[in-house]
């Protein structure tokens, strides 16, 4: 029976993929949470709506980068659809301060999770 491992590489170091998330408290404006992608009922859109409503009067702001089944209220401000080559560059515009997926049901990957840790946000994930 041959060994599972092959070969054992000690001096061998993780690499981290993405930088590091920075958080950081807005002085003098709201907190921005983003949320990317197409969002279905079972990605939150419905979730996303009730939160933005249920946190009206707060110091927040909910911002959609793509869009929903269905027009979406209760102060979400929605971007609408994005091509890939100019993602990085809006995400960058909106300066959101957080990254947030009120999806309910389980994905294996996640496109927009690789686009908010490539630009160093932190997310929020089920």
């Amino acid at each position: 029976v041959r060994s599972a491992v092959a070969a054992w590489h000690p001096d061998y170091r993780l690499s981290q993929p993405y930088p590091e998330p920075r958080w950081a408290f807005p002085a003098g404006r709201p907190l921005r949470v983003l949320v990317l992608g197409a969002l279905s009922r079972e990605k939150g859109a419905d979730i996303l709506e009730a939160v933005a409503a249920g946190m009206a009067g707060r110091d927040m702001e909910f911002h959609l980068l793509g869009y929903a089944y269905r027009a979406l209220e209760g102060g979400v401000i929605t971007h609408g659809p994005y091509r890939n080559g100019e993602v990085y560059r809006l995400v960058e515009e909106i300066a959101p301060d957080v990254v947030w997926y009120p999806a309910q049901w389980p994905e294996t990957y996640s496109y927009t999770l690789s686009i908010a840790l490539h630009c160093g946000l932190p997310v929020v994930v089920p």
